[in-house]
């Protein structure tokens, strides 16, 4: 439930503008942020209830090292899911 599937970010280029799309699978609902190399926000797939699906389209515009997250929080535990295996880090090279 803690982990974002199929998600390949390798061939994103500075410039380049992505519609990512969420289906959840999992038992809690869940989003998709992404900040970018100065840690802040670029976009977000809002979250979404388990079963459901939702998108965002995200302009990737300086190169460096861009964040992917899930900040719901687990009523189970009280944590961020990010604090649970929904996070993660990929480069942008330089166009």
């Amino acid at each position: 439930d803690f982990t974002y599937q199929d998600l390949d970010l390798t061939s994103v280029k500075e410039g380049q503008t992505l519609r990512f799309e969420m289906t959840n699978s999992g038992a809690q609902p869940h989003e998709f942020e992404v900040l970018d190399p100065k840690g802040e926000p670029i976009g977000e797939v809002p979250a979404t209830e388990p079963g459901d699906s939702a998108g965002a389209t995200m302009t990737f515009d300086a190169p460096g090292e861009y964040t992917y997250q899930c900040i719901l929080i687990d009523p189970k535990t009280g944590k961020k899911h990010s604090m649970t295996g929904m996070t993660g880090t990929f480069t942008v090279p330089p166009a």
